[in-house]
C-alpha cells in the first residue's frame, strides 16, 4: 500500500473558504486514507490524545491550526503527566493530520528561492529559533513579492498572522517580539542600517482602556486631586474636621482606583461620548446615565456576569460620587445600590477560578512535587553545568516557594524582606535565621508578623544568601529578593517568574496568593473547623474573614470524619444490635 504525500495548497485561501472538519470526522475518515494499519492507529491516537488534553470531545474540536495554536499550548506537557518525548510524538503526528487535511504548511529548512539580499541578511545570525523566524518571514515575502527595504512592523504583522493559521507550533503565537528583536538587531549590523525599516512587535492584544495623557489636562488635574484625597488624610491631623478617621490608602490601591477611573472613562468614550467634552470626575456620574452606561458596558464585557472588576468599577463610581461630587438624593442611592449589586450574590469560600487551581496544587502528583520543590530546585542550582546565574535564580526560587510554603505571607510582604533586619537571629549562637520577621507598615492588616522558621528552611536561606545571592546584585541591595538597583525584585517579576517556574515543572498554576489559600485548604482538610488557628497563619484581623474566604474547603474531611464516627458506632452497638434482632419482630424478620 503506497503511503500519500501531505497535502500543501495555499493554506490561507483553504482555510478562509473551507470550513475546517472536527476531530471526530477526521477520526472517521483516517481509517479511509491509504496508511498502513500501525500510521492509522498512531494518528487517531493523537487525536484523542489532544481531545484529553483539551478536555473536550472530538466534536467540539476543529482541525484548525490557528484554534489548536491559540489553546493547545496553554500548558506544559507536564501538566498532562507527558514527558516531552511524548508530547513531540504526539504533536508530530497531529501535524501529520492536518498536513494530509491541507491545514499544516511545513516551515522549509532550504534557502533555496531567496535573493542574495535575505541570504546576506541571514547569514549573519547563527542557527537558532530566530534564524528560523527570520526565514520564514524572508520566504513569506519573497513569495509576495515584498522588498527587504520595504519590510515594516506591519509586514511583521501579516506574516504572523499567516503564521499562526499555517503552522502548528507553540512558537507560532509568542514569537512576535523575538522575531521584532533579531530583525532589528540583524539590521543594526548591516553597512547601511539606514536603508531598512526597525519593527515593533504587534501587540498581542488590543488595549481598549486609553492612556490618561489623551483626556484633556483638565480632566487629568481632577483626577490628580482625587488621587491627592485618597492617598493622604484630609485635615491637619490625623482625624478629619468631620470628626471622622479617614484611613490612608496604599500606592497599589490608590493605582487601582486610578486605572478604575480610566476604565470608566474609556467606557464613556467607546459607547459614544466625544473625549473632549470629558472635562472632570462629576462626568462619569452626571447625568446619573453616564455611570448606568459605564456599568452596563463591563457588565456585557463580563458575559452578563458580577465580578471584582465590575465591583472595583462600580466602587469608584460611588466614590466620586458621594466625596468628589458630593451627591445626595436618588442619584447617590443609585450608584450606591449599583455598587452592591455588583458583587453579585454573596457566597462562601473560595470559588471559581481560584478553587480550581487550588485544587490543582492539592491533588496528590502536584502537593507531592510542589512540598519537595524548593529542594529540587537547589539540586538543580548544583549540578556543575549550570551556570552562576542560573544557579542564582533557581536558589532564589526555591527559597520563595519554601518561605510561601512555610509562612504563607502576602506578595508585598514577601518583597519586603530585608536581609538587614527581616532575619532574625535568636538561635543557634546567630548562625541561622530563626525568625522571619515582616513590620506592620509591609502588612496589609498593619500588624507585624513574627514567624519562627524550621531548621530546614533556615539552612535554606543560609545557603542561598551565601552562595547564590551574591550572583544577583551588587552588596548595597539588601532585599533577599533583590530587583534593579537598591529595590527590591517587582511585582510583576516575582510573580511571574514564581508562576513560569512551577507551570514548566509542574504544569500547574500558580500565584504567590495561591499558596495562602493551599495553606488553608491543607490544614482544614486535616483539621476541619479549627478556623482560628487558620486566622493566626494567614494574619487574618478577625475570624469572620478566615470563615467567609475558607468555609467549605474542608467539606470532604468533614464528611470523612462524620462518616469515621458513623462506622465506629455501628462497630461499637454490633453485638447490641444483634441481640435486639434476635428477639421479637427482629427475629422473625432475621429467618423471613
Amino acid at each position: 500500500m503506497s503511503s500519500i504525500e501531505p497535502i500543501q495548497p495555499q493554506l490561507p485561501n483553504l482555510i478562509s473558504e473551507v470550513p475546517a472538519p472536527s476531530f471526530a470526522e477526521a477520526l472517521a475518515m483516517i481509517p479511509t486514507w491509504e496508511l498502513t494499519p500501525t500510521r492509522t492507529r498512531d494518528w487517531c491516537s493523537a487525536l484523542r490524545i489532544v481531545s484529553r488534553m483539551l478536555n473536550l470531545p472530538p466534536s467540539a474540536i476543529p482541525c484548525c491550526t490557528q484554534w489548536l495554536n491559540e489553546h493547545l499550548f496553554q500548558r506544559p506537557p507536564t501538566a498532562f503527566g507527558f514527558g516531552a518525548k511524548h508530547m513531540q510524538a504526539t504533536l508530530s503526528r497531529l501535524r501529520a493530520v492536518l498536513a494530509h487535511l491541507g491545514r499544516h504548511q511545513r516551515r522549509p529548512n532550504t534557502l533555496e528561492g531567496l535573493d542574495r539580499e535575505w541570504l546576506a541578511l541571514l547569514d549573519v545570525l547563527p542557527d537558532g529559533p530566530q534564524r528560523a523566524g527570520l526565514h520564514g518571514l524572508a520566504r513569506f515575502c519573497t513569495t509576495r513579492d515584498i522588498p527587504i527595504t520595504k519590510v515594516t512592523t506591519e509586514v511583521l504583522a501579516d506574516y504572523l498572522a499567516a503564521d499562526v493559521q499555517a503552522r502548528l507550533a507553540a512558537s507560532t503565537t509568542r514569537q512576535g517580539a523575538s522575531l521584532a528583536r533579531a530583525w532589528n538587531d540583524v539590521v543594526s549590523r548591516q553597512a547601511d542600517p539606514g536603508q531598512y525599516n526597525c519593527v515593533a512587535a504587534p501587540p498581542r492584544r488590543v488595549p481598549y482602556t486609553k492612556n490618561l495623557s489623551e483626556f484633556p489636562e483638565v480632566f487629568q488635574r481632577d483626577v490628580e486631586a482625587f488621587r491627592a484625597s485618597i492617598a493622604q488624610n484630609t485635615g491637619s491631623g490625623t482625624f478629619s474636621a468631620k470628626g471622622g478617621a479617614r484611613k490612608r490608602l496604599r500606592p497599589v490601591s490608590v493605582a487601582m482606583r486610578s486605572f478604575s477611573i480610566r476604565q470608566a472613562a474609556s467606557a464613556l468614550v467607546i459607547t459614544g461620548t466625544d473625549i473632549d467634552s470629558i472635562k472632570s470626575l462629576a462626568d462619569l456620574v452626571q447625568p446619573i446615565e453616564h455611570a448606568a452606561r459605564i456599568l452596563d458596558f463591563y457588565h456585557q464585557r463580563g458575559g452578563g456576569k458580577e465580578g471584582s472588576q465590575l465591583a472595583s468599577i462600580a466602587e469608584v463610581l460611588r466614590q466620586i460620587g458621594k466625596f468628589h461630587v458630593c451627591l445626595s438624593g436618588p442619584d447617590m442611592d443609585q450608584l450606591t445600590d449599583w455598587r452592591r449589586r455588583a458583587d453579585g450574590p454573596r457566597e462562601s469560600g473560595i470559588r471559581g477560578k481560584a478553587r480550581r487551581r487550588v485544587e490543582a496544587m492539592a491533588a496528590p502528583r502536584a502537593r507531592a512535587m510542589l512540598l519537595r520543590l524548593p529542594v529540587e530546585l537547589m539540586r538543580r542550582a548544583k549540578l556543575p553545568d549550570t551556570t552562576p546565574r542560573e544557579a542564582a535564580r533557581l536558589a532564589r526560587m526555591a527559597v520563595m516557594v519554601e518561605i510561601l510554603s512555610v509562612c504563607p505571607i502576602r506578595l508585598a510582604s514577601l518583597r519586603s524582606i530585608r536581609i538587614d533586619h527581616s532575619l532574625l537571629r535568636l538561635g543557634n549562637h546567630g548562625r541561622l535565621a530563626s525568625h522571619l520577621r515582616i513590620e506592620a507598615a509591609d502588612t496589609k492588616t498593619g500588624q507585624e508578623v513574627q514567624w519562627p522558621l524550621p531548621l530546614e528552611s533556615a539552612k535554606l536561606l543560609e545557603t542561598y544568601i551565601i552562595h547564590y545571592r551574591p550572583s544577583l546584585v551588587p552588596d548595597a541591595n539588601l532585599y533577599l529578593f533583590p530587583g534593579e538597583g537598591l529595590e527590591p525584585l517587582s511585582h510583576n517579576g516575582l510573580r511571574e517568574s514564581l508562576g513560569r517556574t512551577i507551570d514548566r515543572l509542574i504544569g500547574i498554576t500558580v500565584t504567590p496568593h495561591l499558596f495562602r489559600h493551599f495553606a488553608a485548604y491543607n490544614f482544614l482538610t486535616t483539621n476541619p473547623g479549627q478556623y482560628e488557628l487558620v486566622r493566626r497563619v494567614l494574619g487574618h484581623a478577625s475570624v469572620e474573614t478566615t470563615i467567609a474566604n475558607y468555609c467549605g474547603l474542608e467539606a470532604d474531611a468533614a464528611a470523612k470524619v462524620f462518616d469515621d464516627m458513623l462506622l465506629r458506632q455501628r462497630r461499637e452497638t454490633r453485638s447490641i444490635a444483634d441481640a435486639a434482632f434476635r428477639r421479637g419482630r427482629g427475629g422473625k424478620a432475621g429467618r423471613s
